[in-house]
Parts: C-alpha cells; structure tokens; sequence
C-alpha cells in the first residue's frame, strides 16, 4: 500500500495601510509512497542424518521457517526444495518470502546425509588343488569376487594377490572395496595346495663281497641315495641298515626320505656276502653262499648250500 502526502503551504498575512501584503513560508511534509524493507525469515539449523540401511538415502523433515516482515503482513515461506528423501552429499535448502511491496527475504541450511555403510563382497568358496608333477605348485584361477553398495556405486574389488601359480600350502586371497565415502568393505577365501607326490630316491646298485680272510662276515660302505623331490625339500635319506659288518649272506637295505607333506619315498638295495673258503658247516641252521673253485683255477662258481646240508673239507 502507498500514499501521497500534500504539500502542505502555512501562509502568513500582513496588513498594510488598506492593502494585503501576503507573506508566506512553505514547509514541505514528505510521505514515503514505498515499502523497502525485506521480509526475515528464520531457519532451522543444518540437518546431519545417515543413509538408511542398504539405501543411498533417508528421509529427512523439517519445521518451516518463520516469517517477519514491517507490514505486518502474513507471509508463508516457499521453497523449491521440500522435506523428504535426501541422496548421499550436501544439499542446500532456501526457503523465500516476498511482501506486497516485492520485497523478497531468504534464509538457507544445509542438508548433509552420511553414508557410513561398508561395501559388500562376495568372494569364491575355498580352493583346494594337487602339485603340478615334479612341480612345487600349480595354476589357480577364480571368478573376481562381486560388489553391491548402498550407494549405487560401481566399485571395483582390488587384492595384491592375483590369479596365478601358488605354492604348497595354504594362502589367504583378501579383497577390498571402497566407496566414495571412504567406507571400505572386503572378503577372503583360502587357496590350499596339498603336495601328494612321494620323494624319489635313488639308491646304489647291488653290492656282493666276499669274507674277509678267516671271517664270517666282511666290511661294507656305499655312497647314500640321493633325493629329489617335487617341494624343492632337502631330505635326507634314513635307514636301519648302515654301512658296516655283514655276514654272509644276502642283506636287504631300504632307505626312505619323507617331505613335509607327510609324502614317504624308498628304494633298495642288496648287500650280497659271499664265504671265501669252503667251511665245515654240520646241520646249517641257514643256507649259505660258498664259492667254489676248479683246480685249475679259471672258473669260479657260487653254490648255494640248502639249510642242514652237511659240507666235508676245507679248501
């Protein structure tokens, strides 16, 4: 609403000598035909929420801001922004009111929503596989875990352990994600290599020796088998027949080397005793070697003697 005031004139007279002399002052009232002062809104103070679960957003209310203007007037505050969902990040809410004479007042706050939810990853079950032959490891592949977040996100799941050749033994694959909120979210799964291969052992040839002069039993040494085995192990080779004094006779030696993965190899071999002399040998509880020869002393010739035979002589 506006109004005019009049120029008010106060005016003065004089009378002088049968004439009027009119003397006069005019004094100027000025009225404002404008209203310029803003309308004042009041507003809430910023709202802080988290994301509901499993949602990239919550519901978020609010009391209208209030309203103060000169005219007195009723003013309703207006905003292009009213309460209800709210997505992920900052979001500025003004609210405006504007009196009669168009002055227009404003008033904002800000509307933050947190989201504080991790990733969700789904990683492969468990993996368990043989050594390669000969190999310490063999290949493994997996399908790449799959990732869901509240915030609709497309993330990728990261791990310093890639698809590729693993080694006996059990690994533990992790992987990671994180949303742009910094939350992080991971899963594991374990790749087992079982080594099921057995030692290889390779162990002298026969050995065949003959008494030592006037002895029933003669002195014998050899080199220890060697191993090889498919975990890169150093073994060593073990046996209850050590290189020593054997009777006459056949004597069977077996040595075994077990790896870490409880996996047990062996090989064998015989130590062959032989008499020099033809012994006297009454009711023999045991059969025995004798070597024999022709009395020209070109050939020689093994007789093996069956258990309680009675033998005459001496060579």
């Amino acid at each position: 609403m506006s109004f005019t005031s009049p120029k008010c004139r106060f005016m003065k007279f004089l009378l002088i000598a049968g004439g009027f002399l009119l003397l006069y002052d005019t004094v100027t009232v000025n009225g404002s035909d404008t209203d310029t002062e803003s309308p004042v809104l009041s507003c809430p103070v910023d709202i802080v929420e988290v994301t509901d679960t499993g949602q990239p957003d919550t519901h978020v209310t609010w009391t209208s801001p209030t309203v103060t203007d000169n005219s007195g007037e009723g003013l309703t505050p207006v905003s292009e922004v009213p309460p209800g969902r709210f997505p992920i990040g900052t979001t500025t809410v003004t609210y405006s009111a504007t009196d009669s004479a168009g002055n227009t007042g404003s008033c904002s706050f800000n509307v933050t929503i947190k989201d504080t939810e991790s990733p969700v990853l789904s990683c492969p079950v468990d993996i368990e596989r043989e050594t390669e032959a000969g190999q310490p490891d063999t290949d493994v592949t997996w399908t790449s875990p799959t990732v869901t977040d509240n915030s609709g996100e497309v993330l990728t799941p990261v791990s310093e352990i890639t698809p590729g050749r693993f080694p006996i033994g059990t690994t533990t694959v992790t992987y990671t994600a994180t949303d742009n909120a910094g939350n992080t979210g991971s899963c594991s799964f374990n790749v087992t290599i079982k080594d099921t291969e057995s030692p290889v052992l390779s162990c002298p040839v026969d050995i065949e020796r003959e008494t030592e002069t006037g002895q029933p039993d003669t002195h014998v040494t050899w080199t220890l088998p060697t191993v090889t085995d498919n975990s890169g192990e150093v073994l060593t080779p073990v046996s209850e027949v050590t290189p020593g004094r054997f009777p006459i006779g056949t004597s069977k030696v077996t040595y075994s080397a077990t790896d870490d993965a409880g996996n047990t190899g062996s090989c064998s071999f015989n130590v062959t005793v032989i008499g020099k002399f033809a012994l006297l040998y009454k009711y023999a509880s045991n059969r025995v070697l004798m070597k024999e020869e022709t009395k020209e002393g070109n050939d020689v010739n093994y007789v093996l003697l069956p258990k309680n035979k009675i033998i005459e002589g001496t060579n």
